[in-house]
């Protein structure tokens, strides 16, 4: 076993119960955080972050039909993003409670 064995292994989020096992590639990272670096969300940077999710969701679970991955992509969007934002280490559970309660939302998305 090498020195840098445990950097083999895929990032594991939960998202709406479901444990996952992501195969996040470098390019996925940085499709993301390009879409999401400006201060002001659009819809082009929301289709570009739920497109790459598939794309690691597609690639993770390829026995998984891929309507249904998408959808559930499109469906749990807000809960993968904060899940997959604290997997890769850019930020913490404790930050995104205090930007939600800051903004008055709730983790889903909808308003307190």
């Amino acid at each position: 076993m090498g020195k840098f064995n445990q950097y083999l292994g895929k990032t594991e989020v939960e998202v709406d119960g479901q444990s996952l096992e992501l195969d996040v590639k470098l390019k996925d990272m940085k499709q993301i955080m390009t879409a999401s670096k400006d201060k002001e969300i659009t819809e082009e940077s929301i289709d570009k972050i739920v497109n790459t999710l598939k794309d690691v969701m597609k690639r993770s679970y390829p026995e998984e039909p891929p309507e249904e991955l998408d959808a559930f992509v499109e469906k749990k969007f807000t809960q993968f993003m904060t899940a997959f934002a604290i997997a890769m280490g850019w930020t913490t559970k404790e930050d995104l409670d205090k930007s939600f309660r800051e903004a008055g939302i709730d983790q889903s998305g909808e308003k307190a």
